[in-house]
């Protein structure tokens, strides 16, 4: 099974053509709640994930720098030859699908400091704002989603119709959107460098970090051995 888009997308099946699950936000209102959340923060620059996993919208240059700068993990992965869109808003206005927002301030607006609060204060009912996993300079870049949209809420219509529970499932995470998920699987794995919260709520604590491959190592333990409740070192 692949959950994707900060769980709004699951599918299923051997080469993944199954959807199972979705749950999306229409072009027309969140470009109109976006043009919203620009006028209140003043340099805001977007990447939009639109038409299902079909590619990723980005509205200004600032936006590729800074990912490249402070993630170039997520870079390489999702934006390496992007380019920014000649009318981002128009964009998104005309996809059938938004599966989310990422946003990104400048100065000291950088994540999920002033950033979240000011995006927070202006998101309009239909959309929440969380921080991502993506660092930036004073803290996590800003995600907007559906309301009714998780990690947890994906993987899980994928396992309901596989007949699977969730104690026979294994989340891994580091981060503020993965909270609902760590603590819906039986087994949750979390990174050495995930945040506070991601940790309290995970079954097993890896002493290895995002960039050392966790999750391969993760995989090769006895299952008993993630059941164990973290503590703090």
């Amino acid at each position: 099974a692949l959950v994707c888009s900060d769980g709004a997308v699951a599918y299923a099946g051997d080469a993944f053509d199954e959807l199972v699950f979705e749950r999306v936000a229409v072009g027309s209102v969140v470009a109109e709640s976006l043009r919203v959340i620009a006028d209140a923060v003043p340099g805001v620059s977007f990447g939009a994930e639109i038409n299902a996993a079909d590619g990723i919208a980005v509205s200004s240059q600032t936006y590729l720098d800074t990912i490249e700068r402070c993630n170039p993990y997520f870079f390489e992965k999702m934006l390496s030859g992007k380019k920014p869109v000649d009318d981002f808003f128009a964009t998104v206005a005309a996809a059938e699908r938004v599966n989310w927002v990422r946003c990104i301030g400048v100065g000291e607006d950088d994540g999920s400091g002033n950033l979240l609060a000011a995006v927070r204060a202006v998101t309009p009912a239909g959309l929440r704002c969380e921080p991502s996993t993506i660092q930036l300079p004073g803290g996590p870049e800003s995600v907007i989603v559906k309301p009714d949209t998780s990690k947890a809420v994906g993987i899980e219509a994928v396992v309901a119709s596989r007949g699977i529970g969730p104690e026979e499932v294994c989340a891994f995470g580091d981060a503020e959107n993965d909270h609902d998920m760590l603590s819906w699987a039986g087994f949750g794995v979390v990174p050495s460098n995930a945040r506070d919260g991601a940790k309290e709520r995970a079954t097993f604590v890896s002493s290895l970090s995002n960039d050392e491959d966790f999750i391969k190592d993760a995989l090769q333990r006895p299952l008993a051995e993630l059941r164990r409740e973290y503590t703090t070192p």
